[in-house]
């Protein structure tokens, strides 16, 4: 293992959550150019169940020393889960110095409205960046527009910035040029921010449906409309992306006018927010259920417990239903979930899963050094456990429990249970 000192980590500690609030080594990224480390990274589903996501984006966030490389690949991670604040952030605390680095800054600055920042830094350093689309882009956003058009038409002269940048490019210096644009259609899946913010500054610009959830933050602002803020702020919540009081705070913004699907969830929402507010035990066993019926679709039932958990931690409700509910929210949010002897878990008795979750428990495990490398293979585990392999539940179990993290295990197991095996 490689281990720094003190006093190189103290040089170059790239992240934004001190290592003693994570929980974590400084030798955290000991494997930092390993190449099976960088494709874990790269390959973690963002569906993860809340324990597993969190504690994954929780390593990719900590402030450890780490190689540009891994940077890069940790930056890229939060960008997938559309956690951009934070990516622009980490960057913005330690300048990139190469131009991988800065080519992720620049996107960062685009997705979060900060693009004046990385534009300056180009233009104290040039040779971040190569690409003539971005020099123009930053010349023109620093304020030298003339500069900006002359090289746009060098280079519209020379042929070397593909369409539809180009287009997009000629569109945003002269705006009187927007409305003669023909674009092509959009390609969802190789459109870049810049392309994204190009094609909003002429007048055309892409709905985030279908864009992956980097896209999607942009919808949190107000000008988006309330419906896209909403639907927005459900994809980033059940991505760890977005806090849950965020998304109480836009569920609260006004009054659903129609019902079903997003509107269900709102109204709902308010309903049981309001029946906690006035203290009204009634109406919270009443809209309970469908609240957690409605809940499902985007899975964000931890969310929800986040809400609500404190506020229904000491009543009760005579309806069995809404009880049963109750208790998987308490079980849901709370910080060491009971996973043994509860009553919550005994209808699960006999089960495969039950099982597995016995036997990890239940087993002593040989502590391991606890590095990026090892966590994340651990948590590739568990999207195979989420689609009902009760084996690689029980290696996932094992394995956090290995490294230390036995609350995580915890979490992961109730949530399990609760989430996937539906107790």
């Amino acid at each position: 293992m490689v281990v720094s000192s003190l006093d190189q980590i103290d040089e170059n500690q790239p992240g934004l959550m001190p290592l003693d609030v994570a929980g974590l080594p400084p030798e955290l990224w000991a494997e930092e150019d390993s190449a099976e480390l960088q494709k874990l990274l790269a390959q973690i589903p963002t569906h993860l169940l809340p324990a597993a996501r969190d504690l994954f984006l929780r390593v990719v966030l900590a402030k450890a020393a780490s190689s540009s490389n891994m940077v890069n690949a940790r930056v890229d991670a939060l960008l997938r889960f559309g956690a951009v604040q934070p990516a622009f952030s980490m960057l913005d605390e330690i300048p990139p110095t190469d131009a991988a680095g800065f080519d992720r800054y620049f996107d960062a600055a685009l997705l979060t409205w900060q693009v004046s920042s990385a534009c300056r830094l180009l233009q104290d350093n040039p040779a971040l960046s190569q690409k003539a689309a971005t020099k123009i882009y930053c010349t023109a956003r620093v304020g030298e527009w003339d500069t900006a058009v002359l090289q746009y038409f060098t280079h519209d002269v020379l042929g070397d910035i593909p369409r539809p940048i180009n287009q997009l490019l000629g569109g945003f210096l002269e705006p009187g040029l927007a409305e003669e644009l023909n674009l092509p259609p959009v390609n969802a899946k190789a459109i870049s921010p810049l392309e994204f913010r190009l094609r909003e500054s002429v007048g055309a610009a892409v709905p985030t449906t279908g864009l992956s959830l980097e896209f999607v933050a942009t919808d949190l602002q107000p000008a988006a409309g309330w419906r896209a803020q909403v639907e927005a702020a459900e994809k980033l919540a059940a991505a760890g992306a977005l806090p849950a009081e965020n998304l109480l705070d836009i569920y609260t913004l006004g009054k659903a006018a129609a019902s079903g699907g997003v509107w269900e969830r709102v109204r709902l929402t308010t309903a049981f927010k309001n029946a906690v507010t006035n203290g009204d035990k009634a109406a919270m066993q009443s809209v309970l259920p469908a609240l957690w019926k409605a809940a499902d679709i985007p899975r964000l039932r931890t969310t929800y417990a986040e809400f609500f958990a404190e506020d229904l931690q000491f009543i009760s409700f005579q309806d069995e239903t809404a009880e049963g509910i109750r208790k998987r929210i308490i079980a849901l949010s709370a910080d060491v979930p009971a996973i043994v002897d509860n009553q919550l878990f005994a209808q699960a008795e006999g089960t495969q899963a039950a099982k597995a979750i016995s036997l990890a428990f239940a087993e002593n495990v040989s502590p391991r050094p606890v590095t990026a490398l090892a966590i994340m293979q651990t948590l590739s585990i568990v999207e195979s456990a989420q689609q009902g392999d009760v084996n690689a539940l029980q290696l996932a179990l094992l394995g956090l429990r290995s490294l230390g993290f036995e609350d995580e295990a915890k979490r992961l197991a109730a949530q399990f249970m609760i989430l996937v095996a539906k107790v």
